[in-house]
């Protein structure tokens, strides 16, 4: 049985969990930290982008927010959330936004924007699970 997804979900003021798997163990921190200092009651974690999609099956996040690397990973293994759910995070470059959303990343923020950007672009994408409180 597949995860629920947002669409799933009857609550509407659920807090989202938010999984963080970046390649670098610093910048994966350092997107949680933006994440719960943006919206303090929402639920990040990390998790190193190797073995993504069973650590998605496990945590059931409402979001993940990875690289290129993570997001060709959940393409290639499969996952339990919908690659509609997912914020990729790179350079500032328009051919690798372009390679994101195409590939069916739901958001792309560069990692030059991500202070200001990122929060943001988690909340529009989980519109339909925010807690109540606005980043």
């Amino acid at each position: 049985m597949a995860a629920p997804t947002i669409a799933d979900r009857t609550e509407p003021r659920t807090p989202p969990k938010v999984l963080v798997a970046l390649a670098h163990p610093t910048m994966r921190r350092y997107v949680c930290d933006l994440i719960e200092q943006g919206c303090q009651c929402w639920l990040a974690t990390t998790a190193p982008a190797p073995g993504l999609a069973g650590t998605i099956a496990d945590l059931s996040p409402d979001a993940v927010v990875t690289d290129a690397a993570g997001l060709s990973a959940l393409l290639r293994d499969g996952s339990a959330i919908s690659t509609t759910h997912v914020l990729v995070i790179g350079p500032d470059d328009e051919a690798y936004r372009d390679a994101a959303i195409g590939a069916g990343a739901g958001a792309w923020v560069s990692q030059m924007a991500a202070p200001d950007a990122l929060v943001g672009e988690l909340d529009a994408m989980l519109q339909r699970c925010t807690c109540g409180c606005r980043p």
